[in-house]
């Protein structure tokens, strides 16, 4: 009977166990069956397209798709995402059968405003803070301001480099807009510094929507590309530091700026340098050679890269080999000269220059050729956003002006702590600088740790390829010795360049070619 009473208990459990394993198998081949999308979560830049791609689809179902922000990323009826202007959009997948809903799914899709195909030119729908028309006017109390604060950024970041002489390179655009975000988050004293040497007598706010247009501007210019992108990077620490959100959605408002928390660690190092290389065109491909500091709390950093054809292209037969460049320490250098045949001249009373257009007309290339006597170090002490204005608008014509110009590439990387404390912006790299607009930190204080720059520049017969990224490292106030400015010591150079917005001369980068 025990035998028997085993047995079936046997039975009844194999049973079970068996009923339980295919029950477990049918929930397991059903999930595995159910629809679902390769990539739920993608990010693009403007004008790229991607096809999404819905995985198990049972057969005889039907699929549509919708965009929560059409403006943003549009998708159309073989769900084909175009990205079309910079933000953030959900698109929406619905899945039928037999005119039944079966499955809805989601793609979130981030666009970054970081230039347009030439192959497929676009005019998208922008921020409402620019006016849409590129050709409408900046305004001209902001034109001086920008044009001041490029000058003297210059001269203040690179005085020393020109005094021993090296090739240097300085993005103003970059540098301002990566300052402005910071000056979102500061208040008190520190906003009074920081806003006196950014904004001028403009006033903040609008000076601010002033810089989001002109950038919006470069972002849609065409044939000419700009790809501007910003971001905030944030220690992952909760006990140490909570960036407010009012501060990053002033950041999304006015820069585009992504944000991003997490563990400021070897990954960080990496995610960060691949977004700069991706943002800089693999112009700039690191920014980060270590983990960041243990009193590093947040980065701040502005990528801006510039693609322009000479709208005049240079003819072989232009292109003289193994000419010679003279440094001014008296080193002989063999380059290669492009050489033209102008109409116009730039002049005043300590140096002579030309421009040249880039493609469109919207942009162009300045030279500055300082006296011999005088040479650039001498020309630069009296430089001034006011007398560069004056000398780009000295054209004088009736002349055959014949130019020559080398072609040259290199990086430059430089601090701008001592510059732009030079500058009168001093509390801000103190521990008693206030940004609590920005972010509460464990011990309520956040200040600047560093400004980093970094550029790169290639110009040839064809063109210039330039880019810029910078990064203010924004640190804890646990740190007991604040920051040093750091003076990089270089070799001399002859003549002086810009990439200037053409209709007012505001200069986007700014240089010394001396070496080779």
């Amino acid at each position: 009977m025990r035998s028997n009473k085993g047995r079936k208990i046997g039975v009844v459990l194999l049973a079970l166990l068996m009923a339980f394993t295919l029950s477990a198998g049918q929930i397991a081949v059903s999930q595995a069956a159910s629809p679902s999308l390769k990539k739920s979560k993608i990010g693009l830049t403007v004008g790229e397209k991607y096809k999404l791609t819905v995985k198990n689809l049972p057969k005889g179902a039907k699929v549509t798709y919708s965009s929560s922000k059409k403006a943003v990323a549009a998708v159309s009826k073989k769900g084909v995402i175009k990205a079309k202007s910079a933000g953030k959009a959900n698109i929406k997948v619905t899945i039928k059968k037999k005119n039944k809903v079966i499955k809805k799914l989601t793609c979130k899709v981030t666009v970054r405003a970081v230039g347009i195909s030439e192959d497929e030119p676009y005019t998208p729908k922008v921020d409402p803070l620019f006016s849409g028309d590129k050709s409408a006017k900046l305004d001209d109390a902001f034109v001086k301001q920008t044009m001041n604060f490029s000058i003297d950024l210059f001269k203040a970041s690179t005085t020393s480099d020109i005094a021993e002489g090296d090739n240097v390179l300085i993005s103003s655009q970059s540098v301002l807009t990566d300052m402005m975000m910071a000056t979102g988050g500061a208040k008190g004293t520190n906003l009074s510094e920081l806003e006196k040497v950014m904004c001028g007598d403009v006033g903040f706010e609008t000076f601010r929507k002033s810089l989001s247009d002109m950038n919006a501007r470069m972002i849609y210019s065409d044939p000419v590309r700009f790809h501007i992108a910003n971001s905030v990077w944030i220690r992952d620490d909760a006990d140490r530091i909570q960036v407010k959100q009012d501060f990053l959605d002033q950041g999304l408002k006015y820069y585009n700026a992504e944000s991003y928390q997490l563990p400021f660690d070897e990954a960080m190092v990496t995610k960060v340098n691949d977004w700069v290389n991706d943002n800089t065109l693999g112009m700039i491909p690191k920014l980060l050679d270590k983990v960041p500091s243990e009193d590093d709390v947040m980065h701040l950093i502005n990528a801006l890269a510039f693609e322009g054809a000479w709208a005049d292209q240079y003819d072989d037969y232009q292109v003289l080999k193994d000419q010679t460049f003279k440094s001014g320490s008296g080193q002989e250098y063999k380059v290669n000269m492009l050489c033209d045949k102008q109409g116009a001249y730039l002049k005043d009373d300590n140096a002579v220059g030309f421009t040249r257009l880039y493609k469109g007309g919207q942009y162009s290339f300045v030279a500055i050729l300082p006296d011999e006597k005088l040479g650039v170090e001498g020309y630069l002490k009296s430089m001034t956003g006011d007398s560069f204005t004056k000398f780009y608008n000295s054209r004088e014509y009736g002349a055959d002006v014949y130019t020559r110009l080398p072609e040259f590439k290199y990086d430059y990387n430089t601090e701008l702590n001592g510059a732009l404390q030079n500058m009168g912006i001093k509390e801000a790299f103190t521990q008693a600088a206030d940004f609590s607009g920005m972010a509460d930190t464990k011990s309520g204080a956040l200040y600047i740790g560093k400004v980093v720059h970094k550029t790169h520049i290639e110009l040839d017969k064809n063109g210039t390829k330039a880019a810029a990224v910078t990064d203010i490292s924004m640190v804890d106030a646990t740190s007991i010795q604040d920051p040093k400015p750091q003076i990089n010591i270089y070799l001399d150079r002859p003549f002086i360049y810009a990439i200037v917005q053409t209709e007012t001369g505001l200069p986007v980068f700014m240089g010394v070619v001396n070496k080779f």
